[in-house]
């Protein structure tokens, strides 16, 4: 009898809860109004598409050659379709409130969510210098290449963790609290969150990145186009 490893078993979760998540809370809220789309497209572009685009970078960890240029552009696939997500549920809720005449980025939720906002921003534009194939990377020193890589990766695990801390505070706000939803809602966004960071501890960054301050510059440029 075949064991699922446990990096399937992660992997199985999260691509679930990607899908059910979103569905579940579109269902739900969704009522035609402005501010239903907020939630709707949130949890679409934060919980299903920046989800999978986490996951793919993951697991082109190891790839090299043609398969992880692949890999790479599935993940810049997946990051768009969140960005477009996240700026569509951002223009719905600040109009929303313009609308009503209310204060902006006030609560705990708004400003957590403001901070992921941006960070959604600069995470990618650290991946497109990241991407030897734009031709960004190879204007910088190769001294900097596995730091700007890294970077990237870092800055996307952190932006993740704050829009789901950002999607947890949401969760208790009286405009989307619903008795029996909510609490189920709240244990399976954080089974996501426990499940891509899981995922992505077994699966190490690779050995040039982690090692970079024990190579030297001819050494790091040679390491760096395995990347």
């Amino acid at each position: 009898m075949l064991v699922p490893s446990r990096k399937a078993v992660l992997e199985c979760l999260a691509h679930g809860l990607a899908v059910a998540l979103p569905t579940c809370v579109a269902v739900v809220l969704f009522n035609g109004t402005l501010f239903s789309w907020h939630p709707t497209l949130m949890s679409l572009g934060y919980l299903s598409f920046m989800v999978e685009g986490v996951l793919t970078a993951i697991k082109f960890r190891p790839r090299e050659g043609s398969s992880r240029v692949r890999a790479i552009f599935a993940h810049i696939f997946w990051q768009i379709l969140a960005i477009i997500c996240v700026a569509g549920g951002f223009l719905a809720i600040y109009e929303n409130k313009v609308n009503l005449g209310k204060p902006h980025f006030r609560s705990y939720h708004a400003k957590v969510g403001l901070a992921s906002l941006l960070g959604t921003a600069v995470a990618p534009l650290a991946g497109a210098v990241a991407f030897r194939r734009l031709g960004l990377l190879t204007k910088l020193p190769p001294s900097l290449h596995p730091r700007i890589k890294q970077l990237h990766r870092s800055a996307g695990m952190v932006n993740l963790g704050m829009a789901t801390v950002a999607v947890q505070l949401a969760l208790t706000h009286p405009a989307v609290r619903k008795p029996l939803w909510t609490p189920i809602w709240q244990m399976s966004v954080a089974l996501l969150g426990v499940c891509i960071f899981l995922r992505g501890l077994y699966e190490p960054v690779s050995k040039p990145v982690a090692q970079v301050l024990t190579f030297s510059e001819s050494e790091l440029g040679q390491l760096d186009k395995q990347l």
